[in-house]
């Protein structure tokens, strides 16, 4: 693909500002990246930059070596960056054109009865009725189905937080952690404080985030693919801080990743998911535009829009390079704004110009669409509330009493899309990501009357009679907002005290904690938002905590 605009850093540009507080020479090499393109010869990568000091700055590789098993994971995840690696290309490989082909259906396939499944994995793994009619409601003991590849053998890049070291202890995690394979780190300067080392800091750091957008994809209770590869990818310094430069230096080193595995093996497959957006990379029009003006600011300064012009040139050129690979699917969510913001976050806004980007819109379990407007280019929705995610802490104590809670936002219904797309591919090692996407939308159905498409995991047969019930208040439509605080009220009699207008039967945003729900639950059994307290009540503690909606999105912000 050739890039069609050239970037360079003049000292005088806001970008240039803006950069330099971070490191130059870090800048330089992830312009010159941009700058590079794929040459149609058998010679490999090229370009047309200026090839003095400070420009030829090899890009050193940011590849963690593999932990083997749970117990290397810590000394691994403090090494980060300390395996070598030549930068390399796909000249020798050709490009396969991957072509819709029929769908077929899965070989792999197992019913468990014994694991205890959480409510929102019940809810996107109901199958549509047999005669065709609606659910108007939710699901009630039905079997589990998922597919026994379970992802194995993709690539998924989660490029967030990163992943807590201390959550290999969590037992959301003990079986599964030796899928982490290794990490990406932007390599810019880590700023410590004095007599602080920089990399100790970061594993001490609560990278609860990324650790949860990663249990949607292995864990123990609320993974779709647990057998996939699992590449943490860092887009903060060492306080916490998201650097643009550094997301788009992320996904460059990606790419390379990518280029480098499938010339070793062409059915090579990768999923990239990205549960944040740019919510400041806007064009003019859409900051000046009197139908979003209201969203965004109306007034900026000019150094602010001519970063915002720069950052998102630089930042799309990155995302069209790393889509233009025929075996790569990116992943990311339509947004948490208001029922009725139009999506214009990046790289969701992108998602009319990309066959194998994915863009996710936000349900409810009554099915009403949670977040933002339909776009034709939304094409599946997940549930975005009420999801089931270990409680991370930096403190060791917390993390063994293996505790849950249910949050809300569309970063941890993202990567349940990306875990179930990773399942479509291990299961049929032959198709692209095409075929996996289209499989994807092919299964998604709504759960009411004129509503949007939400995710199925596509395994299972369909349902003949009622398979749930409706929602007590009467209209599908009703949408549930906690409001006030959970209560404390021991563990032999726990209650929830909520607002008198609150109407939450399917949505109780609260922490339970106790053993895993494995060791007591009786085989056939499931977790729900409606019915965890009474069977855990006698092993829970529910903890006090404010159950008011949030927006858990990570928002980036200018450094």
């Amino acid at each position: 693909m050739k890039v069609t605009h050239w970037f360079t850093l003049d000292a005088e540009t806001e970008l240039s500002k803006r950069i330099n507080r971070i490191d130059w020479k870090f800048g330089i090499r992830v312009l010159q990246r941009i700058n590079e393109h794929e040459s149609d010869s058998e010679d490999g990568f090229s370009s047309d930059l200026d090839t003095s000091p400070g420009y030829t700055d090899s890009l050193p590789s940011y590849i963690d070596s593999s932990p083997s098993s749970s117990g290397n994971f810590k000394r691994s995840a403090k090494n980060i960056g300390n395996t070598s690696q030549k930068k390399g290309g796909d000249s020798d490989r050709k490009e396969e054109s991957f072509v819709s082909a029929r769908l077929q259906p899965r070989a792999n396939e197992r019913v468990v009865s014994s694991r205890s499944i959480p409510f929102d994995i019940q809810y996107i793994s109901m199958p549509p009725r047999a005669d065709g009619r609606l659910t108007h409601g939710l699901p009630q003991n039905i079997a589990y189905s998922y597919d026994s590849s379970e992802g194995k053998g993709v690539d998924v890049f989660v490029v967030d937080s990163g992943f807590a070291p201390l959550a290999e202890h969590h037992a959301e995690f003990k079986d599964s952690v030796g899928q982490i394979k290794g990490w990406f780190r932007a390599k810019g300067p880590w700023p410590a404080k004095p007599g602080t080392d920089v990399l100790e800091a970061e594993e001490l750091r609560n990278q609860w985030h990324g650790t949860n957008v990663i249990s949607r994809l292995i864990g123990k209770h609320s993974g779709l693919a647990s057998k996939a590869n699992i590449w943490p990818a860092v887009t903060y310094d060492a306080y916490g801080n998201f650097q643009h430069i550094y997301a788009i230096d992320i996904l460059l080193q990606i790419r390379d990743k990518i280029l480098v595995e499938a010339k070793k093996d062409p059915e090579y497959k990768a999923i990239v998911n990205l549960s944040w957006a740019f919510d400041d990379h806007k064009s003019t029009s859409e900051l000046t535009d009197e139908r979003t003006a209201k969203v965004y600011l109306k007034e900026l300064y000019t150094s602010e829009l001519e970063y915002i012009r720069s950052i998102s040139e630089i930042a799309d050129n990155a995302l069209e390079l790393l889509l233009a690979l025929k075996n790569v699917i990116v992943v990311t969510g339509a947004g948490n704004g208001n029922v009725g913001t139009p999506i214009t976050d990046w790289p969701a806004k992108r998602g009319k110009d990309f066959k194998n980007l994915v863009v996710v819109g936000s349900v409810e379990a009554t099915g009403n669409i949670l977040a933002m407007v339909p776009a034709d280019f939304v094409m599946v929705y997940t549930l975005a509330s009420s999801l089931f995610v270990p409680v991370i802490s930096s403190d060791q104590e917390t993390i063994e009493a293996n505790e849950y809670t249910l949050i809300s936002g569309i970063s941890f219904g993202t990567p349940t899309v990306s875990a179930i797309l990773a399942n479509h591919l291990s299961s049929n090692p032959k198709w692209g990501p095409i075929q996996a996407i289209e499989k994807l939308y092919k299964d998604a159905y709504p759960r009411r009357k004129e509503g949007v498409p939400i995710v199925w995991t596509g395994i299972g047969l369909a349902v003949d009679g009622d398979v749930g019930g409706k929602p007590s208040s009467g209209d599908e439509g009703a949408s549930c907002r906690a409001k006030g605080k959970a209560v404390d009220r021991g563990p032999q009699n726990p209650e929830t005290e909520f607002g008198d207008d609150t109407d939450c039967e399917y949505e109780i945003d609260s922490q339970y904690g106790g053993e895993d729900p494995d060791n007591h639950r009786p085989e056939g059994a499931f977790i729900s938002t409606r019915t965890v307290l009474e069977v855990h009540k006698t092993q829970t503690v529910l903890r006090t905590v404010d159950v008011t909606a949030t927006t858990l999105v990570t928002r980036l912000t200018n450094s």
